[in-house]
C-alpha cells in the first residue's frame, strides 16, 4: 500500500510545463550555437535534472502486511523521503484472522484490522504516523509491526497523505474501539493447512476425501522432512545455550521458510 503526497497525474504536468518553459528559454538563448547532437543531449540532460528535482521533494508512505515484511523495508535509508510500516519484522510472520467458513478463506489480517480502524477512527489532521505507529505497537499482539526510513516524516499528519474520514464516521468507529478484537488469530504459514484441514472435514465424496487427507499427510510429512534438514540449527542454538525466545524464532523462521 502506497500514500503519494501528490498524484502521478499532477507530478505529469507539471513536468512538462516546466520543461518546455526552461527548454524555450534555452532555444532563444542567442549565445547558444550548438549542433543537432548537443541539442539532442542537452535536452536529455534538461529533462533529467528537472526529474530529479522532483524526485528529491516527492515523499511516500509505504504499507507492508506479510510474513517477514520487515525483511522488505530493513534497508531502507532513512536520508530519503520515504517512511515504511510492516506489520511484522524480518524473522517472524504476521497474523491472519476472520475466518469465512463459507468461503474457506481468511478475510483479513491483524495488522490491517487495526490499522483500518484506527484510521476509521481517528482524526488523522492531529494524528501522526508516529502516533499511529505507536497505536499498532500496541494493539498488534501476534506480530511486531516495525518502522522505517525517514524519521522526519513520521511526524506529518496522516491527513497530508490520506485525507480525513467525516466525524459522524469516526464516531461511529470510535465507539466499537473497546471491544475490537479480531477473531480466527492464525498464524499465515499455517493458514494453508488449516484451509485444507477444513476442506477435508467438509468433504462428503469418499474418494475426494481420501484425496485430501493425502495431500495433508503428504504436506505434513515436507514439513516434517524440510524441518529434520535443519535440525542442525537447534542443535547450535542448544549447544551456545539460547535463550527460549532465540530457539523459538528460529523455529518460526525455518517453518515459514517452508511454507513460503
Amino acid at each position: 500500500m502506497l500514500l503519494y503526497k501528490k498524484k502521478l497525474s499532477i507530478f505529469h504536468s507539471f513536468m512538462h510545463m516546466t520543461f518546455l518553459k526552461l527548454y524555450k528559454r534555452w532555444q532563444t538563448d542567442s549565445n547558444s550555437q550548438r549542433s543537432v547532437i548537443n541539442t539532442k543531449y542537452s535536452h536529455q540532460f534538461l529533462k533529467y535534472k528537472i526529474l530529479t528535482w522532483y524526485c528529491m521533494t516527492l515523499q511516500m508512505v509505504i504499507y507492508i502486511e506479510s510474513c517477514n515484511s520487515g525483511s522488505m523495508l530493513e534497508h531502507l535509508p532513512s536520508n530519503v523521503q520515504v517512511y515504511g510500516v510492516s506489520a511484522a519484522d524480518p524473522n517472524n510472520p504476521s497474523c491472519a484472522c476472520y475466518l469465512d467458513k463459507v468461503r474457506h478463506a481468511y478475510i483479513a489480517d491483524e495488522f490491517s484490522a487495526h490499522w483500518l480502524l484506527h484510521c476509521k477512527m481517528s482524526d488523522l489532521t492531529r494524528t501522526t504516523f508516529q502516533n499511529q505507529f505507536q497505536y499498532l505497537r500496541s494493539q498488534v499482539k501476534q506480530s511486531t509491526p516495525c518502522q522505517y526510513g525517514n524519521n522526519i516524516l513520521c511526524q506529518r499528519f496522516i491527513s497530508d497523505f490520506l485525507g480525513c474520514p467525516d466525524s459522524r464516521t469516526r464516531e461511529a468507529h470510535a465507539r466499537t474501539a473497546h471491544t475490537f478484537k479480531p477473531t480466527h488469530l492464525t498464524a499465515s504459514h499455517e493458514v494453508p493447512m488449516v484451509l485444507l484441514n477444513m476442506k477435508i472435514e467438509k468433504e462428503r465424496d469418499p474418494t475426494r476425501k481420501r484425496a485430501l487427507q493425502r495431500d495433508y499427510d503428504n504436506r505434513q510429512q515436507e514439513d516434517v522432512t524440510f524441518l529434520l534438514h535443519h535440525i542442525h540449527v537447534f542443535d547450535d542454538l542448544l549447544r551456545a545455550r539460547a535463550e527460549v525466545h532465540r530457539i523459538k524464532g528460529a523455529i518460526t523462521h525455518v517453518y515459514s521458510t517452508q511454507r513460503f
